[in-house]
Formats: C-alpha cells, structure tokens, sequence
C-alpha cells in the first residue's frame, strides 16, 4: 500500500480550496459583464494580443485560459485594492481587464509599474484596436463582395463578346448561322464559373441576370452544334437536308426540321439578347453607371430576308418577364425551342 504524502494532501487540499474561491470570486460577475468583456476584448490579452481560451478543459500554450483581471482589486487588500468603489462595482465591466496568465501576474506584481490609470489606458486602447481590427475585416468582407461581382462582370464580358455583340449575333442569325470556333468551350466555361460563384446576394437582379444570360447562352450553343461543323476558324450549320438520292418525302421532312432547328438557333440568339441587355441594365444600376455607356443596349441585326433587306432590333425582357425569372427560366426555354 502506497504512504500517503502529508505535503501533497497539503497542497491538493490548498488548491481545491483556491479553486473554489477563484469559482466564488467568478461567480461575482455577471454574466452581462463577462460577454461584454470578452466581446470587446476580441478574445486577446489587453496587453500580448494573444487569443485566449474561455474554457479551462480547451487551455493550451497556443491558446491560454483568460482570465478577468480586476483593475481594483476585489478585495481592499489587493493589488491596487485602495479604492471608494463598492464591493459590486469592483465586479463590473468598468473594472475589468481581460488578460492572459502571464500578464495577470504581472500586474498584480508589479503594481507601480501598473497603476490604475494604466491599467485602464491598455484596457481602452486595446479595445479600439479590437474594433479597428473588426471594422478592417468588414472592409474586406466589402472587397471580397465588389471582387466576386467584378470578376464574374469581366467574364460576362469576354464570354459573350458583348464588345462585337451586334457583329457575332449577325451571323447567328443569319439564313446559314454560323458561330466562333471557340464559342462552345468558351461559353461552358462562363456557364461553369457563374454556377460556381458563391454570390454574396447583395444584387439579387444582376445575380438572377447572370444566371439567366449563362442558361440562355448554353442553350443557343447547345443547341446550334446539334448540326454545325468546324470550318476553318468558325462552326457552320450542316445543311442537312441536301440528300444525294431522290427522295421527296425524305428531303421535305428534314428541310422542316432543318427549318425549325435553324428558328430555334435564332430565337435562343434573340433571347440571350434580351438576357444581356437585362444583365448590362442591373450593372449600370448597382455596379457601374458606365458600363457600355457609350454603346448603350445591345441590338441584333437579322437578315437577308426575302426582300434581301436587313432588321436591327431592340429586344428586352419586360419587368413582368424580369420578375418570373429565373424561376421560369426552364419552361419558357422549353416554348421556344418547340415552337
């Protein structure tokens, strides 16, 4: 049987009882005080900036227990202890300084190096640093929802050539539609990166704008390579209809269907207009009043007809239409490739 060891019992027994009065003497603050303490504090040493612990079991040397120092000692014998403040002041937030292990006994050591109003100048002074620190990462919170709304306009922009939009929507609509080489990969990826970004909802109109115009453009392109090819450095429609042999019911059925696919490539192209001047409308109200100011809405040129002459239109989304997408994206997506 192990002896018992007098001088630890000694000691356990001391700091059992500490501990209970450290419990009884933090009890004292209310819990009011302590949250306001900690909050303002930011969870650092007013004097080492160190991130401290509330909990005793999660202490380590990274992150030690805090502890809530008294400026005036609770007690009149306590360091700085001479005071006229009650017993119940002593427990408020006013007389209260956040600091790491460390820094506590420290204080209470050295208090001529610590005097009262020292004390409450590190409190004060750290506890701006605290707000400026938490006003700084607001500001970047700022930044990061300006640079998520940029970095996904400049994509829009070079995506969907909104530059030569008239010049590349001309061929589109075209009587033999023809679209970039490079249109199918480059639209993907606008499709993708707007799917991806993780939008700060800040502008719900230029995010559902967004959406709108990536699903549109998808759909045209997916739609206009059913029956393009490569050419050079462009994708041109497949006349599929032109059959070596004769045979007239044949080459009537496919001549309707190229009919129906070659108006359903133009009506996608038409929409994606009404989508980008919707989209170009919600970043000149909520991003940049100068974006395409100079050119203004985006038009689309069609034609030859049978007169051989040329329409220019100005085609928008109402705000009727506005407001039902992009619920109703889908369905009306559906109407015109059917129709």
């Amino acid at each position: 049987m192990d002896m018992l060891d007098p001088q630890r019992e000694h000691n356990g027994i001391a700091e059992t009882l500490y501990a209970c009065c450290a419990v009884e003497r933090l009890m004292a603050i209310s819990q009011s005080d302590i949250k306001l303490l900690w909050g303002r504090s930011g969870n650092l040493c007013a004097i080492c900036h160190c991130r401290l612990s509330h909990d005793s079991k999660h202490a380590s040397r990274a992150f030690p227990l805090g502890e809530q120092a008294h400026i005036v000692a609770r007690e009149p014998d306590g360091a700085r202890g001479t005071s006229i403040l009650s017993p119940e002041d002593r427990d408020k937030y006013t007389n209260l300084i956040l600091l790491c292990p460390n820094h506590h006994t420290e204080i209470d050591r050295r208090v001529a190096d610590f005097p009262v109003e020292k004390l409450h100048a590190l409190k004060g002074e750290h506890e701006l640093w605290v707000q400026s620190q938490l006003a700084r990462a607001t500001d970047l919170r700022e930044v990061a929802t300006d640079l998520i709304y940029t970095n996904v306009i400049d994509a829009t922009v070079e995506a969907c050539q909104l530059a030569i939009w008239e010049q590349w929507t001309s061929w589109a609509l075209s009587a033999n539609p023809s679209w970039p080489a490079d249109a199918p990969s480059r639209i993907f990826d606008f499709y993708q990166k707007v799917l991806r970004t993780p939008w700060p909802r800040r502008h719900a109109g230029l995010e559902h704008s967004l959406q709108v115009l990536a699903e549109v453009m998808l759909a045209a392109i997916n739609h206009f390579v059913e029956h393009a090819e490569p050419q050079g450095d462009r994708l041109r429609a497949v006349r599929f209809y032109k059959i070596p042999e004769f045979d007239r019911e044949r080459y009537s059925r496919l001549l309707r269907e190229f009919g129906t696919w070659q108006s359903g490539c133009h009506a996608l192209v038409r929409e994606a207009t009404r989508a980008v001047n919707w989209f170009a409308d919600c970043v000149r109200r909520d991003i940049n009043p100068l974006f395409f100011a100079e050119k203004g809405r985006f038009l689309v040129t069609q034609g030859p007809d049978e007169n051989l002459s040329f329409g220019t239109s100005l085609l928008q989304y109402s705000e009727p239409e506005r407001a039902e997408l992009p619920a109703r994206l889908d369905e009306r997506l559906r109407e015109i490739r059917s129709s």
